[in-house]
């Protein structure tokens, strides 16, 4: 009797079939072990663990879901952000609230399938691929130990957008005190919450937490892109090719130069959407409600990849359902969660938005950027053709050409096995020559919002895609000789990865204004000066980092495009301040000290120098 109660009581009560399995308690002792050694691991995969489904679409290895997870929580704190203009909340307490609330959902959720037992599913992990994963990570990280803070002037404007957040502890009134705004509104800042989360949750300065957030965006838009490849292509293959386009080549990994890492998150964001939208016939509800939140996180992360992102695979893929015809429920009820999840998340970020930003002086500033930067495309209608080919070629260098060889092989298999993909990708590639093209036209509406050197970024997705498949045939042969595959697809990853990761490297510990001199003065200028003293500054040294290191107003502090013709900033200060080193051209060096009639130096710190005007009565005749 006692024998068959226990039989009894061991059966699996309602649809969850092993309702007291241990394997349920992974999860929160995982988020219960990284809460008290490193939090900030917490957002990369929560609230994801939730949000991504359970069930794969089609054939998926872990690795994909993984990334998955990875993407819809940066989405989530990307868009989860604006809500907190309408809940009284800080934003560590809602961190920590909503990774909480996901872990013990995504446990208590009932399971209505059979459940493996965890050595089954730790044995279906690929322990290569999680090998090279870290060593993806790691290679990324290198550049934290040569520099405190990561190139680019556009990095100085993210950084202190990281040091606005954290002073609010959620989302600032206004840009004030460093730029003269009263608002703060309408540019994305989906790559500076995270950022701000890992200053918080790390206690890391801003300007660090925003290097760490710059390496591990970089490591990310590799996963992205295999998780995009992987639609398509078997698991090496799609690796290989992943590798190529993210660490061989000026873009987008050269971007960290100029501190374009927010469009890197957004390209990365991009190709896990359209790593969804691919397969948009195999939708269930969930994935649906998952394509739109990846939508709305490229859209709360940067404003130009989501209207050149229409353009390339949105407006072709609405083309090829509308001529589909007469569409069945279940797709009209998936197009509907896809925009209803997309509209609801992005609803607190729209409500901010200033339509008005893009003036009529700002949209021919960027005309003329775009046609007279060196960056430009520079050609004409005429010779389009010939001339726009050679130019995304030459915007992206590397990746795109190493890919080359393989995209006639790719064509013809893609064809075979989804018709579909196949036209979206020659869609995507046919609407990046319009796009090229129109800035010289300046026809297509938000014309202001397309840069033809990110739109040649983005076109090594459909390229990617393609030689990744063509890769894939020429790999099958080998498959026979392990031993031989495995050595060449070693040697090759040597060859592509040695000379443009070196480029890397050496662009982010050379091109960094920020030195640790800098931060020495910095420091003793902030014990010296007064709460609202301004400082003058130079725009190619440290000074330009002031608003992140000190949280102090400069003279010469980058702005975001939409601002540049409406703010004035300060046009003097009380202090001067000249790096220890410069990375562009400087009008005051130690060579070339400033006027002593009106300055005087005051400290030195190696090359860093800090003047104080002098006072009116010493600088008089």
């Amino acid at each position: 009797m006692a024998k068959s109660l226990v039989s009894m009581n061991s059966q699996p009560s309602g649809p969850d079939l092993e309702p007291w399995n241990p394997d349920r308690w992974l999860v929160p002792l995982a988020w219960l072990g990284c809460w008290l050694a490193c939090p900030s691991l917490l957002l990369a995969w929560t609230p994801g663990i939730l949000l991504v489904p359970r069930r794969p679409l089609d054939q998926r290895d872990p690795l994909v879901r993984g990334v998955e997870i990875v993407g819809a929580s940066l989405c989530f704190w990307a868009v989860g952000f604006w809500f907190l203009r309408f809940i009284p909340a800080p934003l560590e307490t809602f961190f920590y609230a909503c990774s909480a609330f996901s872990v013990a959902a995504h446990t208590a959720w009932p399971r209505t399938g059979p459940h493996a037992p965890l050595r089954e599913r730790l044995g279906q992990i690929p322990i290569a691929g999680l090998l090279a994963a870290t060593a993806v990570v790691l290679l990324r990280l290198l550049p934290m130990n040569t520099s405190p803070a990561p190139a680019g002037a556009d990095m100085s404007m993210h950084t202190y957008l990281i040091e606005m957040i954290v002073q609010a502890g959620g989302v600032p009134a206004s840009y004030r005190p460093i730029l003269p705004i009263d608002t703060f509104a309408t540019f994305p800042v989906g790559f500076h919450v995270p950022g701000a989360l890992i200053s918080i949750t790390e206690g890391l300065p801003s300007y660090r937490a925003g290097f760490e957030m710059t390496a591990l965006t970089h490591a990310f838009t590799s996963f992205a892109f295999f998780a995009l490849f992987r639609v398509h292509a078997a698991a090496l293959p799609a690796a290989i090719t992943a590798s190529a386009a993210s660490f061989v080549g000026e873009a987008p990994q050269g971007y960290i130069a100029w501190g374009g890492n927010p469009t890197v998150l957004g390209i990365a964001l991009f190709a896990l959407l359209a790593s969804r939208l691919l397969r948009f016939r195999q939708w269930r509800p969930a994935d649906a409600a998952l394509a739109g939140l990846f939508l709305a996180g490229v859209a709360a992360t940067h404003t130009l990849v989501l209207v050149q992102g229409f353009y390339l695979l949105g407006l072709p893929l609405l083309a090829w359902l509308a001529a589909r015809g007469p569409h069945s429920p279940a797709t009209l009820r998936n197009l509907l969660i896809f925009g209803g999840v997309f509209g609801v998340a992005l609803a607190p970020y729209l409500s901010s938005l200033d339509f008005g930003a893009v003036t009529p002086e700002v949209e021919a500033w960027i005309r003329n950027w775009v046609s007279n930067h060196n960056d430009a495309w520079g050609g004409n209608p005429s010779t389009s053709f010939l001339t726009i080919p050679t130019y995304a070629l030459e915007s992206v260098r590397g990746n795109i050409i190493v890919l080359l060889p393989f995209l006639a092989f790719g064509l013809a298999p893609l064809r075979r096995r989804d018709p579909m993909a196949w036209a979206l990708q020659l869609a995507f590639l046919f609407m990046a020559f319009v796009l090229i093209l129109n800035t010289e036209l300046w026809w297509l509406p938000l014309s202001a919002l397309v840069y033809p050197e990110r739109v040649a970024a983005m076109s090594i997705l459909p390229l990617g895609v393609l030689a990744a498949v063509g890769l894939e045939g020429l790999l099958a042969p080998t498959r026979l000789r392990g031993g031989f595959a495995a050595g060449w697809v070693v040697a090759f990853a040597i060859v592509l990865a040695a000379s443009p990761y070196d480029h890397y490297l050496r662009i982010s510990s050379e091109s960094g204004a920020l030195r640790e001199a800098d931060l020495r003065a910095l420091a003793w200028l902030d014990a010296r000066a007064a709460p609202g003293d301004v400082v003058e500054t130079q725009y190619a040294d440290a000074g330009l980092w002031i608003p992140a290191v000190l949280f102090r107003p400069i003279t010469e502090a980058h702005l975001n495009i939409a601002y540049l013709t409406t703010t004035e900033m300060p046009s003097s200060g009380r202090f001067l301040y000249i790096g220890s080193h410069c990375v562009g051209e400087c009008p005051w060096s130690v060579e070339t000290p400033p006027d002593p009639a009106i300055w005087q130096e005051i400290h030195r710190d190696r090359d860093a120098r800090i003047y104080e005007r002098r006072a009116a009565e010493e600088t008089s005749p």
